[in-house]
């Protein structure tokens, strides 16, 4: 599992910021292609504004500051058990740094102004989302950060035909503590314990002179006659009067 899990999170973050307005949101996976998109989604009629785009490069960061190897990249963490396959799932994870590019498109420069606002406002006031990592039932919590204090007017595009039809307003922004999540599935080594016969309380007759030894092993000679000639018998608990 990789970079899509973040894709995903900050598509319905965003989107749950504009659910009162009608303001549309693409994510990475559509603006690669955007206005492709929106005409297939449209049917070819005329594109709506406002809208909010959300650019990302297919590459990331690993943060390499000497923690990148770690226990949780290696050993993991043990995150379920199911005693019914005898299987523990198990989470290993580096960290990375994902960047993003946010693109306000509006017919005016004040409408673009003001969605821009209060987008950084929403970044800044509640950067948190939560990540789901579906192989592990497990959920994480990153944050959004603004990358580039510096807000761009990126309106003169390919799109725009006629000056001041189309404005667009873009913003940096980042994710500094994203995962790359590799989860497996570990099957636990049984070990079978059986308890022979050798451990169980036996009676042992010395053939020499027949006394009568009970216990789990007889010694390695006869307390009567000093041999080593030793029978097994049926098990009694009756004491031999030879023991006296």
């Amino acid at each position: 599992m990789s970079t899509y899990l973040y894709d995903e999170a900050i598509v319905k973050k965003f989107k749950n910021w504009t659910s009162t307005s009608k303001t549309q949101i693409y994510g990475p996976s559509e603006t690669r292609r955007l206005f492709e998109i929106i005409a297939d989604k449209t049917t070819d009629s005329k594109i709506k504004l406002p809208f909010i785009s959300i650019n990302r490069e297919l590459g990331y960061d690993i943060i390499n500051d000497g923690t990148t190897r770690r226990p949780l990249s290696y050993d993991g963490v043990n995150r379920m058990y199911d005693p019914s396959t005898k299987t523990m799932t198990i989470m290993n994870a580096i960290p990375i740094t994902i960047r993003y590019q946010v693109n306000v498109y509006a017919r005016y420069a004040q409408e673009a102004d003001i969605l821009m606002r209060n987008l950084i406002f929403n970044i800044v006031n509640f950067p948190a989302m939560t990540i789901d990592v579906p192989a592990a039932d497990q959920e994480h919590t990153a944050r959004i950060s603004i990358a580039d204090t510096t807000i761009r007017d990126t309106s003169n595009i390919a799109e725009r035909f006629i000056e001041g039809n189309l404005t667009c307003l873009s913003i940096s922004i980042e994710i500094r503590d994203a995962y790359l999540w590799d989860v497996r599935k570990h099957r636990d080594a049984e070990i079978e314990l059986r308890i022979d016969d050798i451990y169980e309380n036996k009676n042992f007759e010395c053939l020499s002179c027949g006394f009568i030894y009970q216990g789990y092993i007889p010694p390695a000679a006869c307390p009567m006659c000093g041999e080593n000639n030793w029978q097994v018998k049926p098990y009694s608990r009756e004491l031999n009067s030879n023991q006296d």
